[in-house]
């Protein structure tokens, strides 16, 4: 029996808990990027969402997993993704944001163990560049942060006033 896809969820609750933090003089946003299903040729997009916080951009990929650990590698494919749960795009693209003073990672749910974290894509690349093809929800990366919430049945009410705090001048 297969665990339930819980990540489009998960995205409506990181994106309404940013939301919830656009109050008058926080000047926060966050757009959500078309998310073209079924894998059409040409379509790709580089995160989930692109969120703003004064003076500073985020680009965040949403990803859930019930495992214990989040793969960044697949065995080498040209015609395949090449970075586990991440399409080529999406790691490429965010790699070369960072490059250019964005914030750019994954915000990542391990479900079974309630554990949401931040991970910069520059610190995913490293982690790659050791040879590790995943990395467990207890591995301390730095410069990453764990997204505290409140969880309601099965998903949280995150807080992401640290996030922008720790990351407003970037990573």
């Amino acid at each position: 029996m297969s665990a339930v896809n819980r990540g489009k969820s998960f995205e409506g609750c990181v994106q309404a808990s940013i939301e919830q933090l656009d109050q008058p003089n926080d000047h926060v946003s966050i757009l959500r990027l078309y998310d073209p299903q079924g894998g059409y040729a040409a379509v790709s997009n580089p995160c989930d969402f692109i969120a703003f916080k004064r003076p500073q951009e985020y680009w965040l990929e949403c990803k859930s997993t019930h495992a214990n650990t989040l793969s960044i590698y697949t065995a080498p494919n040209p015609k395949k993704k090449k970075y586990g749960a991440f399409s080529n795009t999406q790691w490429e693209e965010m790699l070369k944001a960072s490059k250019k003073d964005v914030v750019a990672g994954a915000v990542v749910w391990w479900i079974a163990h309630d554990v949401t974290k931040f991970i910069p894509i520059q610190e995913l690349e490293k982690i790659r560049n050791t040879g590790a093809k995943s990395i467990r929800y207890d591995l301390d990366i730095p410069n990453s942060l764990i997204i505290k919430g409140r969880k309601k049945r099965i998903y949280f009410d995150y807080d992401f006033s640290e996030f922008f705090e720790k990351y407003q001048n970037g990573c």
